[in-house]
């Protein structure tokens, strides 16, 4: 076996690329549904706890919108993080395999 059949079967085993456009995806929609039924129920509770025309709830309100928003951003790239590494696993299970399986027992 020569370096260039070598390479070449090398490159063959590599990981392959995965791509970026379905997580981020996921992810995003995630973060709107998250955002958006988060807001209908904010509103719900500040709207039968305070008076729309006072401004006592003001407060409350940016405190749970923040929140909100940082949940929800937690909470997208969770799910675009676990979306990805299913994707790459099944497309790279072979490496995988070898990475975590075998390479250590070569190792020991």
């Amino acid at each position: 076996m020569n370096s260039k059949e070598f390479f070449a079967e090398l490159t063959k085993f590599a990981p392959q690329y995965t791509s970026l456009l379905i997580p981020v995806t996921i992810a995003m929609c995630s973060f709107l549904c998250i955002s958006a039924l988060g807001h209908k129920h904010n509103d719900k509770i500040l709207k039968a706890k305070y008076n729309e025309f006072t401004s006592l709830g003001e407060n409350e309100k940016i405190s749970r919108y923040g929140i909100l928003l940082i949940a929800a951003l937690f909470f997208s790239f969770w799910v675009g993080d676990i979306t990805y590494t299913i994707i790459d696993f099944q497309q790279n299970r072979k490496w995988y395999l070898w990475k975590l399986h075998w390479f250590p027992k070569l190792l020991s």
